[in-house]
């Protein structure tokens, strides 16, 4: 007599452990874990209702088609975010600057900053 654990079904059926175990509790099958060990008649029984929620989940999808819809115009086109628009003026600028202008500003800069 082999137990085996939520996780290995889990493993087994290729779902989730915790869709295993809403599947026990739906069955009154007392989880507390993903380790929880189950016994052979609890296996069993798992096992037939799997085979029976797999044929139900292929066949749902089926029934019922799903619509999309279209994506706006404003979405396709590809507008370069403000940061990085920023981000490329402030490059610009501090290249251009002489280096010695640029330490006085950092150095300025760290005295306004908040220290943690």
């Amino acid at each position: 007599m082999s137990k085996l654990r939520v996780n290995d079904l889990a493993g087994e059926f290729g779902i989730t452990s915790e869709e295993v175990m809403d599947l026990l509790r739906k069955m009154d099958v007392p989880v507390r874990s993903h380790l929880s060990l189950l016994t052979d008649d609890q296996v069993a029984r798992v096992r037939v209702r799997w085979e029976r929620e797999k044929r139900h989940r292929q066949e749902k999808p089926a029934a019922a088609p799903a619509r999309r819809r279209r994506a706006p115009a404003a979405a396709t086109e590809a507008t370069p975010a403000p940061v990085v628009l920023l981000g490329a003026v402030l490059l610009v600028l501090v290249l251009a600057l002489p280096t010695g202008i640029v330490g006085t500003l950092a150095r300025q800069f760290g005295k306004f900053r908040k220290r943690g």
